[in-house]
């Protein structure tokens, strides 16, 4: 039985907004998901779009090569990656405080 999958774009706009359970939600629809891409990603090598550079540049980040790694180990960092990435993009929706501008606007004389 498939249960309905949520509307991310309605969980990123409440994520935005600033409701942490919209962030978890978030965060279990998108990170399976991202696991398949990452995996994709990874097998078929570098590729000149910015998902491939932000996928080899995580699993770089994390100090591994993915061509060298044994099948085992591979998976592992599939998972990682996926999470890092899932991470950047929850934490990217998150409520910034608004930055303090009353010395900026202070007058000096």
């Amino acid at each position: 039985m498939q249960h309905p999958s949520p509307n991310l774009q309605e969980l990123a706009d409440l994520a935005r907004q600033g409701d942490p359970s919209a962030i978890i939600k978030l965060r279990r629809a998108l990170e399976p998901s991202m696991v398949h891409v990452v995996r994709r990603f990874m097998r078929v090598g570098p590729r000149p779009s910015s998902a491939a550079r932000r996928i080899h540049a995580t699993a770089n980040a994390l100090g591994h090569e993915p061509e060298s790694l044994p099948p085992a180990d591979h998976q592992v960092l599939v998972d990682q990656v996926a999470k890092r990435i899932c991470d950047s993009v929850c934490d990217g929706l998150r409520v910034r405080p608004a930055r303090d501008h009353r010395m900026q606007e202070t007058v000096r004389g």
